[in-house]
Parts: structure tokens; sequence; C-alpha cells
């Protein structure tokens, strides 16, 4: 009666780390899934005066837009799903010739991110 007891518990130690190891790759999977996801939401841009580039998508922290106009373009044109900026710390200046941003449409922006 003892082997099979002992049997059983060695199976249930070997479950319990299967379960384990099948809980971190979950986790794995879902954190790449939600890194990918956050980069390809179309409703909000993110703005990096340090590292961005206006030729990204604006999309995520790492493939942010250089410039807050740049941002603002995007959120100001016809049939734009953008309803949100985020804005890295810095400064962040109109374009040259002009004394303002042009904000068109309702939205939230949001700033003090670190990038």
């Amino acid at each position: 009666m003892s082997r099979i007891i002992c049997s059983l518990g060695s199976m249930w130690q070997s479950g319990v780390r299967a379960c384990k190891l099948l809980l971190l790759v979950v986790i794995a999977f879902f954190a790449n899934g939600a890194a990918s996801a956050q980069c390809t939401n179309p409703t909000v841009r993110f703005v990096r005066a340090d590292g961005g580039s206006n030729s990204n998508s604006g999309q995520c922290w790492e493939d942010a837009y250089a410039t807050l106009a740049k941002a603002l373009e995007a959120l100001n044109e016809e049939n734009s799903p953008v309803v949100e900026i985020r804005i890295a710390q810095g400064t962040y200046k109109p374009p040259s010739g002009s004394q303002s941003f042009l904000i068109s449409k309702a939205c939230v922006i949001r700033g003090g991110y670190e990038g």
C-alpha cells in the first residue's frame, strides 16, 4: 500500500510541476500578445521627443512619433480612429510659424509618461 501512495505522490508532484510549467508558458504567451496588441491600437498615438520619429506609426512607445504636431495630424485626419494621445515627458512646441496646436475634435491627451 505504501508503494501505491508513494507512486501517487510522485505523480502528483509531477503534475504540479507540469501545471507550473504550463502556467508560465500561458503567461509568456499572453504577455507577448498584450505587447503586440498595444502596438497596434488604432485609437491611441504615442509621442516621445527623445527617440521617436515622425516616420513611425505612433501606435506604441517603441514606435512613437517625435512631435505632438504629428500625433495631432493623425487625430485631425478625416475618419481618424484616434481618440487619445499619450505624451512622454519633454518639451513640445508647435510647428514653426505657429503659436499653437490645432485640435479639431474631441480627444484625451495624457502626459508625463516616461515613454
